[in-house]
């Protein structure tokens, strides 16, 4: 029997998608998500999301240990305080546009709240089980409709029948880089950014979608942490079946990760590691393929775990083999315990430092 699993509460499906008195016995198909339908009951009742607030859940020691890791990778110079570049870096690491001058100012007022211009790690916590940073808002819906409905709806929209003054509603069409809108009522303010694309990766999710962005996949996995990985990874096959989908295997997608990665710490970590190899190397004046025949002992053209492991030790980053062996499964694109050239690239290349570019790569390209 299908097990559902918990999605973020803000979400909702038609019962058109799926009628609880349909027969569990035999798989039915299920509809596409097309039509996304935006929904704010009552204006008044808009109110920012604080995930620490009421009947949240505290930090549990494993992710507080890896929020840790991650404040000591971005904290350079080992001060116990984050500088506010280093707490950009931190922000980056979990999606924030750190480019929105007007949202960064919001955000280290948030933190900084004596105005010193440092963060220490109780600061960071508080930030990370907050996520004020997110904008989310009570009181927003996003809703599957069908194309039926969302039709009906449409013509209820300009009949004005209904629809109270204080009700916002419009309607998208899913996109896989958001839900583009088609059309909404008179005064319609959207949600923020952020907002809208978690709604629009939880919904590609349902719709058995497994080409994502890595924004999109960190956003995705926010959206269904609360949900262990065996039961991500069943409720995704049980509603694929139920659909007109090719059966690739999971492993070989980007949504990979969704079915790898436990919760939004074990990634920060992840991207708090990569962060730091790029300072380390930028600091040597190293570029990607210079790097790579540095670690590349061997001369094979792959590099193996203890090869990884002892050229981050050369650079100047300590981890533990368990750490190495789980930073290797995370960037190795064909799982085959070995990093090439363009797994490590895609790793801690940052196409806007243009000192990482490698002087060997120039120096061929002549």
């Amino acid at each position: 029997m299908p097990k559902p699993i918990k999605l973020p509460g803000y979400l909702h499906m038609s019962r058109n998608y799926y009628y609880l008195g349909w027969g569990l016995t035999t798989h039915r198909r299920i509809k596409n998500v097309i039509m996304i339908m935006e929904y704010v009951p009552n204006t008044a009742d808009l109110t920012n999301f604080t995930a620490g607030g009421k009947g949240a859940k505290d930090m549990t020691a494993d992710q507080e240990r890896r929020l840790r890791i991650a404040f000591d990778r971005f904290n350079e110079d080992k001060s116990g305080e984050l500088t506010v570049n280093e707490l950009k870096e931190c922000l980056k690491s979990v999606d924030v546009d750190v480019a929105d001058d007007d949202k960064m100012q919001a955000i280290l007022e948030a933190v900084d709240k004596e105005g010193t211009g440092r963060f220490g790690f109780d600061a960071v916590k508080g930030m990370m089980m907050n996520h004020t940073f997110y904008q989310m808002q009570n009181g927003r819906h996003y809703v599957a409709l069908s194309l039926l409905e969302a039709e009906s709806l449409r013509a209820t929209m300009h009949m004005g029948m209904g629809l109270k003054p204080s009700c916002m509603v419009a309607l998208r069409a899913l996109h896989a880089s958001g839900c583009i809108l088609l059309d909404w009522t008179p005064g319609f303010e959207p949600g923020s950014e952020y907002m809208q694309i978690s709604a629009t990766q939880c919904f590609r999710f349902l719709d058995s979608e497994t080409d994502y962005e890595e924004k999109g996949v960190s956003l995705l996995l926010r959206g269904l942490q609360e949900n262990e990985l065996l039961a991500r990874e069943k409720f995704f096959l049980d509603v694929r079946s139920c659909r007109r989908r090719k059966q690739v295997d999971l492993a070989t997608t980007a949504l990979a990760q969704i079915f790898t990665t436990p919760d939004e710490f074990h990634l920060l970590e992840y991207r708090a590691t990569k962060s730091r190899v790029r300072v380390l190397l930028r600091a040597k004046g190293m570029g990607m393929l210079d790097a790579f025949r540095a670690f590349d002992v061997s001369h094979h053209g792959m590099l193996t775990c203890s090869e990884l492991f002892s050229g981050l030790q050369w650079l100047g980053l300590k981890m533990t083999s368990k750490q190495v062996h789980d930073l290797v499964r995370k960037i190795d694109s064909d799982n085959d315990g070995l990093v090439s050239f363009e797994d490590f690239k895609g790793a801690f290349h940052d196409d806007k430092d243009a000192s990482l570019r490698s002087a060997a790569t120039a120096t061929g390209a002549q």
